[in-house]
């Protein structure tokens, strides 16, 4: 995960004001050979990964990288 911002700081009555325009990114390799004991041991939600690396040992799914971005700009303003 990535962001990109641009930010405009002035002053106002009483102190500084930040305003911050930005956007989020993201990137991720969804990796399905390999069984997670780590966070088996913590139970956390891996089922589906367990569950796709069995389908990929059998040829039926593969590992494959995902991307994206927001569609639009998120903004932000609030005292410094």
């Amino acid at each position: 995960m990535a962001v990109g911002s641009d930010t405009t700081v002035t002053e106002v009555d009483g102190g500084l004001q930040a305003e911050i325009i930005y956007k989020v990114y993201v990137y991720d390799f969804y990796n399905f050979d390999k069984l997670q004991r780590e966070a088996l041991s913590l139970n956390i939600g891996t089922d589906i990964n367990n569950e796709m690396r069995q389908l990929e040992e059998a040829g039926w799914a593969r590992s494959f990288r995902s991307r994206g971005e927001a569609t639009w700009l998120l903004r932000w303003i609030g005292k410094l």
